[in-house]
């Protein structure tokens, strides 16, 4: 009996070639592969834009925090949580920045009086970039003062205000720092900064 001469493919009409290593894919395995990479993608996605806007509100917590010090520090050596801050009246003052990262100009300015070693700069957490959050500072005497950071438009931070008050709490006679986030119901405070969550 004589042997194929060639292995795997056999002789006649219709012969067709049987190999270990077929030359491609077919449609079904194609289309499987496709919704299997779909379906990983629809679990993922999600997690990942949570887990960056985790990142951009940590961002603007830090930036809350180093202000909360650095008005605590303003306070120890001029027994006031700002220049103006002599009296009873409501006093407010802001940093925001253009879309160039400039700082803008224009009424009163928090880096107008938090100078030298108490210097605030908020790129310090944003690696120079332009901030994506404006943040507002306002005291009442001697008493209260409320920090608020507020996100910009179109410079992809989460619709997410997030504030730091010195206050009486509630139920108490003291005066204490309260973290608060909005999370879309009005905000939520906490005393603890560790329990300042963002969702």
């Amino acid at each position: 009996m004589l042997e194929d001469p060639t292995p795997g493919v056999c002789s006649g009409r219709g012969a067709r070639r049987f190999s270990p290593w077929p030359g491609g894919f077919t449609l079904v395995e194609l289309l499987t592969v496709v919704a299997i990479i779909a379906i990983i993608a629809a679990f993922a996605l999600p997690n990942f834009v949570k887990q960056t806007d985790r990142a951009k509100v940590s961002e603007a917590k830090e930036t809350l925090l180093q202000l909360a010090k650095l008005v605590e520090s303003y306070s120890a050596l001029n027994n006031r949580f700002c220049p103006a801050c002599t009296d009873a009246a409501a006093h407010t003052y802001a940093y925001s920045e253009n879309g160039n990262g400039v700082e803008d100009t224009g009424g009163n300015r928090l880096t107008s009086w938090l100078t030298g070693s108490i210097a605030f700069n908020p790129k310090l957490s944003a690696s120079g970039a332009v901030v994506r959050y404006d943040y507002d500072f306002s005291a009442t005497g001697g008493q209260t003062y409320t920090i608020i950071a507020t996100p910009v438009t179109g410079r992809g931070a989460p619709n997410r205000k997030l504030q730091i008050t010195y206050a009486l709490v509630s139920g108490t006679q003291a005066r204490q720092l309260q973290y608060c986030i909005d999370l879309g119901g009005g905000m939520s405070c906490e005393l603890d900064p560790s329990k300042w969550e963002e969702s």
